[in-house]
């Protein structure tokens, strides 16, 4: 979304880093030219930092991740924020003091600091009246937004004010708000089959995640589940037995799952979790693919996951015509 933004204000703008794309391949493409990036960076990529320095950056939320590389959770939280440690008061990092944990480690923020909220109007960035305004400029009406959930809202509002800050328009922040439908592998829309909408979010690496995409529906959710296991706990996922009709545990963390949903099956692949979801699914109900965990016990990606999920699904589409 906020590549979107910039590419508004820049022609040589780029989305780079975690998402699949390295930085330096853009300084190789671009050499010399001057080119607004919207940059995702794990924490991986943070502990290797030297000179690093974003002109806007955000820590947008925190939760427990990487815990089988990490020495302790204290040393992963610690780790997001170095993403500011080379910036000066000419730089900007967004501060959601919506999350606790984030408000325990933002701490000796060496640039100027934007506070957001999702539920404070008083905040320097936050909803007043429909409108999302940032220190009193609005940049875009919130009913605007077609992506559901109030994380998207959030996501929505930081992107915007990141880019109002890297030059680009209110006028083209709007238009970009209106016109944006999502990313590939987050709650992606796949298909229909028999009256059961099915959904991709094979970008749901964590619980976090996870519990942004269960929280987007009321009920009757056949949830597929499951992957490589990160030593993090899974407990925090038990909110959602009232809203799982199935879950389909697989790979290597599947028989975690009996322990946090009450109605589980543990199965080898996602592939008989798909086949499993289609046979017990009923026409209003959903299938989610939302792992929770990453992909590499059987899968190089999470978009390598998300892409075999939709190719699976749109053979058995297809078998039915």
């Amino acid at each position: 979304m906020l590549y979107e933004m910039l590419k508004k204000a820049d022609p040589n703008a780029r989305a780079a880093g975690n998402i699949g794309i390295p930085l330096s391949e853009c300084a190789l493409e671009l050499k010399d030219k001057p080119a607004k990036i919207a940059l995702e960076l794990s924490n991986f990529q943070l502990l290797g930092i030297d000179t690093f320095r974003p002109h806007v950056s955000v820590v947008s939320n925190l939760a427990p991740d990487h815990l089988d590389y990490m020495d302790s959770l204290d040393a992963y939280y610690a780790s997001k924020f170095r993403i500011y440690e080379n910036c000066t008061m000419d730089d900007y990092f967004i501060r959601n003091i919506d999350d606790e944990t984030i408000m325990q480690y933002a701490r000796n923020i060496p640039c100027q600091v934007i506070d957001f909220s999702l539920t404070n109007p008083n905040a320097d960035l936050c909803v007043k009246d429909g409108e999302v305004c940032l220190q009193g400029t609005r940049l875009f009406t919130a009913a605007d937004l077609k992506l559901v959930g109030d994380f998207n809202l959030g996501n929505a509002m930081m992107a915007a004010a990141m880019a109002y800050l890297m030059g680009v328009k209110q006028e083209d922040i709007e238009d970009v708000i209106q016109t944006f439908k999502g990313v590939e592998h987050r709650i992606e829309y796949v298909d229909t089959l028999n009256g059961v909408r099915i959904y991709n979010d094979s970008k749901a690496t964590n619980t976090h995640s996870a519990i942004a995409a269960l929280s987007s529906f009321k009920g009757g959710v056949h949830l597929l589940a499951g992957g490589k296991d990160k030593g993090i706990d899974y407990s925090v996922l038990k909110e959602y037995d009232p809203v799982i009709a199935k879950c389909y545990a697989f790979g290597q963390i599947g028989p975690k799952f009996p322990d946090i949903f009450s109605n589980t099956v543990v199965l080898e692949t996602m592939e008989e979790a798909l086949d499993a979801a289609l046979a017990n699914a009923r026409e209003g109900e959903v299938i989610l693919l939302c792992p929770a965990t990453s992909s590499f016990d059987q899968f190089k990606s999470y978009e390598q996951r998300g892409d075999i999920f939709k190719e699976l699904v749109a053979q058995r589409v297809n078998s039915q015509k």
